[in-house]
């Protein structure tokens, strides 16, 4: 249970720093319902509402996404992501 809340706070801290850098139009159309699964080795297993804002989070956002994890924890060195109803 305890990795649930890991990953819960670590993904709203990197959430509170795209937030900073976006437009709130922006930042509640791609980030609103997605959630980190899990973290594997580093991989981020990042769970996306639906297919179209999975391809447009890894076209647009990935390097964004992945400084932001990083710069809240260390050891990220990637993002997977899944469709996944949170």
């Amino acid at each position: 249970m305890e990795n649930l809340i890991d990953n819960k706070k670590l993904w709203e801290s990197a959430l509170n720093e795209i937030e900073l850098s976006i437009s709130k139009a922006n930042f509640g159309t791609w980030f609103k319902n997605t959630h980190i699964i899990k973290i594997d080795s580093g991989a981020v297993h990042l769970g996306v509402p639906n297919a179209f804002v999975r391809d447009w989070l890894s076209n647009k956002y990935h390097k964004f996404i992945l400084k932001a994890l990083r710069d809240c924890e260390e050891g990220i060195r990637s993002i997977d992501y899944i469709i996944s109803k949170n």
